[in-house]
């Protein structure tokens, strides 16, 4: 043992070496005369810039009598604009504004219930006066048409973002729209975002271990510190007011508070430049201190919050989470299901985590028992092996795994832009600062055993919090009083002189691509798609068996089975241990159409990876007690489903769209289940292999040899088919309705309805039709504008194949009440307004052109070769989209989808709703649970 230490100790110091070798990319920090910080890397890898404005302010910030306002203004700040931005006439908006705003904190202060519904009306009637001046999400959609992407927000304990990625080339325009936005806005359309974050706070209660999270924070943080509750609760939302809103603007977002972060392709001196000039000028002010941290007693709570037995134990009083936090963590469990809680036998599943805010935070583990296990049974094996790692009771090869394990994501954090700036970001937010990358990586190079023991001797305290959550539902609740009176806004697509002025500056950049640096590589009936890693010397390579669930229902348990088994002279632990060691990994994954082998590691252990792999797949040791964990897992599972809402109105529409082949029919019974034995499943995914296959690769090595390989480790012993660019053909073909019709899981007892909606194509007729087929995405973005600040979702569903029709959808998650007019917007069939579709077609373009990251490039040239490219698509799909017409989409439109039946799928209250409105879109087929989902 002794000997096997000592090789394991010099393994971990040879990788650090070399690790070591791997420099973060350059960070220039600096700090305006205002006190705004700034953050710049520079990095030319692709004609892209990741940009961020970053708000030391969140949740822990909202104050005591109005939780969820840093969240509310986070949704908002965009969507309202400014008195610039947003507006058609904001010298007539502004009293309009200030007469609602006025009109709320009346309401705020008014008790009475029939008093507050006719506030509420004066609110209403007011809002729609001054919509008649707003263009929501205006300012969202200038940043589209400038080709901005992932275009998102969001809000944590302690901070705000504003995220986009951009053209190199918009960088100006991008920071003039966004320090416009922060330097006066105008909180317009209250009314409908108050709505809308109701719709959000009880999409959120909804999810199915949402409440069990927050109840740990408000119990070991307190509610008016870190703890409070990220969209507040039903009685905060109700008793919003701009006046809030705006105060916590004012008091938050000022650049003393703030930070801009900006990675990719500039050059720093003039990004320096254009950040003084846009944000600079904004006038610092003193920012409230935060209070203090609350000492609050250790405790037990038992709840009935989740759709399975559920626990947690809590240590509070975390600093911040360093590397050696994170090792300690991953000592007890972690990915590669190495740590000591990791072992099936000893629980269901856990999970070690942290939690930091104001240098106060939690370490929690959280944990699902075993079948019949109590929580004091589980809880008793926690503690076992806390004490066993502060006594140093645990084996140094695990630690120096994890330790190789760290190094190697510290190593993939300085690929792709995404990937560099949210590195920054997040060390920038936990207030330790980007250069604590390095003092990360020095502590999972050389943290000792001893220094293990001691850090665990100071994080575990005898004196900690447990959870229990029995099965069970928090009651739903309507968040706020609504109302009946839709509001129109008949400007959206308009642009403010703001916009006038800003937009003919734009240009599109054509995408540095990695198409030169890859290939496609043919042999023994198969196919390999790779790209060159221009970064390191880690690769990923993805094994595609074209066979999934849709053709063998058995497949994903067989899939759970083969992940959690072992090979011939190593255990299930062992075998991840000997992969993590060297910072390689393995899983199996599965979808309805695919079995997919996902390894990584170091090219040097290229031939030693896949020779372990390979045993996992060809030889796993076949072990009955694992089998009792994949029953009990898939019942667990079922019963997450039915607390799932969305996952329940998908199954609505998978039954409506494929009945028997719907992926929540065709699968396995309880029944069936008890029939499973270990040879069935293995065999099951033997069976699987004699099917057709193609990989994906990034890494240097060369792809003849990659291929070369895995045939022979792993496919020599199988009769591949003969296909070799056609995999077999897809039967999941989509229902072809009739008539409208809708289809209908009601539930009296929901207060909200999540509704799916769906148009299906014809197939294509004509070479015109598939050309247009790009401007698609125009049609989307075009129903976004038209329904822009409303809680509804748009989406096509293509698969690559092109002899399977296209699906338009849209997805409404609202309360009942509202539930039609979202019906009566994504149903309709008007269409179509050229100046905004000009707008969503810029829009389009901008993103269609855009750069796609090395690793993911290999499975998009896949997706490029079954949808028949011939080369990359990009620029042509550009140009396409801006050649066509409005009109010459409105026929591709029209002949394609506008007299296609209409499919409505419905997980909701049918009272709320009303049974008469619901005829109106199609006849009502009515459905039980047992007709959807097989249990």
């Amino acid at each position: 043992m002794k000997k096997f230490c000592v090789l394991y100790s010099l393994l971990i110091l040879f990788l650090s070496a070399s690790y070591a070798q791997t420099r973060f990319p350059d960070v220039e920090k600096l700090q305006l005369n205002n006190g705004l910080k700034v953050i710049l890397c520079e990095n030319h890898d692709a004609p892209q810039i990741a940009g961020a404005v970053y708000v030391h302010a969140g949740s822990k910030n909202d104050p005591a009598d109005a939780k969820g306002t840093a969240a509310f203004l986070q949704n908002m700040l965009l969507f309202s604009g400014s008195d610039e931005i947003g507006s058609v006439n904001f010298a007539a908006e502004k009293p309009l504004l200030d007469s609602i705003s006025a009109l709320y904190d009346l309401l705020l202060a008014t008790p009475s219930s029939a008093k507050r519904n006719d506030l509420l009306a004066k609110i209403n009637v007011i809002s729609a006066q001054a919509a008649q001046f707003a263009i929501p999400d205006e300012a969202n959609t200038i940043l589209a048409q400038l080709g901005c992407s992932d275009i998102r927000s969001f809000t944590t304990k302690s901070a705000t973002v504003y995220y986009n990625t951009l053209p190199n080339s918009q960088l100006e325009n991008w920071l003039a729209t966004l320090s416009e936005c922060f330097s006066n806005p105008s909180f317009r359309l209250f009314q409908s975002q108050q709505e809308n974050m109701c719709d959000l706070f009880a999409s959120k209660r909804e999810a199915p271990f949402y409440n069990f999270y927050e109840n740990i924070n408000s119990s070991c943080l307190g509610t008016d510190y870190c703890g409070s509750p990220l969209y507040g609760t039903s009685k905060d939302l109700k008793n919003m007011t701009v006046s809030k809103v705006g105060n916590f603007f004012k008091t938050y977002y000022v650049p003393n508070n703030m930070t801009v972060i900006l990675v990719g392709d500039f050059n720093n001196e003039e990004a320096k430049s254009l950040v003084e000039k846009t944000f600079g000028t904004f006038p610092m002010k003193e920012i409230p201190k935060a209070s203090a941290s609350p000492k609050i007693s250790a405790k037990t709570v038992t709840t009935n919050d989740t759709p399975i037995r559920t626990g947690a134990v809590v240590f509070n009083g975390i600093k911040e989470t360093t590397g050696q936090i994170e090792l300690l963590c991953d000592l007890l469990s972690n990915d590669s299901k190495t740590g000591l809680l990791d072992n099936k036998t000893l629980l269901t599943k856990a999970r070690c985590e942290t939690i930091t805010c104001n240098k106060n935070g939690l370490l929690s583990l959280i944990y699902i028992p075993k079948e019949g296990q109590s929580f004091d049974d589980a809880e008793s094996l926690i503690m076992k092996s806390i004490n066993d790692i502060k006594n140093g009771n645990f084996d140094t090869r695990l630690l120096d795994a994890i330790k190789t394990e760290h190094l190697t994501r510290q190593l993939l954090c300085t690929e792709g832009l995404e990937n560099i700036f949210f590195t920054i970001l997040n060390y920038e937010i936990s207030d330790r600062g980007w250069k604590s990358y390095y003092a990360d990586r020095s502590a999972y190079s050389y943290t000792s055993r001893e220094d293990i023991i001691k850090t665990a001797n100071n994080v575990f305290s005898n004196d900690c919090f447990t959870f229990r959550s029995n099965i069970g539902q928090a009651p739903q609740e309507l968040a706020t009083e609504y109302t009946s009176t839709k509001i129109s806004t008949p400007n959206v697509g308009q642009s403010s002189a703001f916009a006038t002025t800003l937009l003919p500056k734009t240009t599109n950049n054509n995408p540095a691509s990695s198409l030169e640096k890859s290939s496609v590589t043919y042999g023994h009936n198969m196919i390999l798609y790779n790209v060159d890693n221009p970064y390191n010397d880690y690769f990923t390579l993805n094994i595609y068996i074209m066979n999934g669930s849709l053709y063998n229902k058995d497949i994903p348990n067989a899939v759970r089975y083969i992940n959690m088994l072992g090979v011939e002279n190593l255990s299930a632990e062992d075998f991840n241990l000997e992969l993590q060691s060297i910072g390689a990994s393995f899983n199996l994954s599965c979808t309805e159409y695919n079995i997919i082998a996902s390894i990584s590691g170091h090219e040097k252990d290229f031939d030693k990876i896949m020779a372990l792999c390979s045993k996992k797949l060809l030889a796993p040791t076949n072990d009955t007690a694992k089998l009792d964990m994949v029953k009990y897992e898939y019942s667990l599972d079922n019963q997450i489903l039915k607390s799932d809402s969305r996952a329940i109105v998908d199954a609505v529409y998978e039954y409506a769209s494929f009945g028997e082949r719907s992926k929540y029919i065709h699968k396995p019974s309880s029944k069936d289940m008890e029939h499973y034995s270990g040879e069935s499943l293995l065999n099951t995914f033997k069976e699987s292999f004699y099917q057709s296959v193609f990989s994906t690769f990034a890494g240097n090595i060369d792809p003849q040899t990659v291929l070369n390989v895995i045939y022979n480790q792993i496919f020599n012993n199988f009769s591949l088919s003969e296909e070799k660019k056609e995999p077999r053909k897809l039967v999941k073909e989509p229902v072809d309705l009739k008539n409208n019709t809708v289809y209908i899981l009601n539930d009296n007892h929901l207060t909200r309805s999540n509704i799916s909606i769906h148009r299906i194509s014809k197939t294509y007729s004509s070479k015109k039709e598939k050309a247009l087929e790009p401007c698609l995405d125009a049609y989307l973005y075009y129903m976004m504008l038209q329904t822009s600040g409303r809680p509804y979702e748009f989406k096509s569903n293509r698969d690559c194949m092109y002899d399977i029709p296209i699906s338009l959808s849209g997805y409404i998650e609202t309360d009942g009440i509202n539930a039609a007019v979202g019906m009566d917007v994504i149903t309709g069939n008007e269409f179509i307004e050229d100046e905004l579709y000009k707008k969503a077609q810029h829009k389009a373009a901008a993103q269609t052109n855009g750069y796609i990251y090395f690793r993911d490039l290999p499975l998009q040239m896949w997706r490029w070769d079954r949808m028949k490219y011939e080369e990359d698509p990009r620029t042509y799909n550009e140009i396409t989209i801006n050649k066509a017409s409005s009109a010459d989409f409105a026929k591709y439109y029209e002949s394609l989808f506008q007299a296609r039946p209409t499919k409505i799928c419905i997980y909701g209250n049918l009272k709320q709703i009303g049974k008469k409105k619901l005829s109106e879109y199609g006849n009502i087929v009515k459905l039980k649970y047992s007709d959807i989902i097989t249990e």
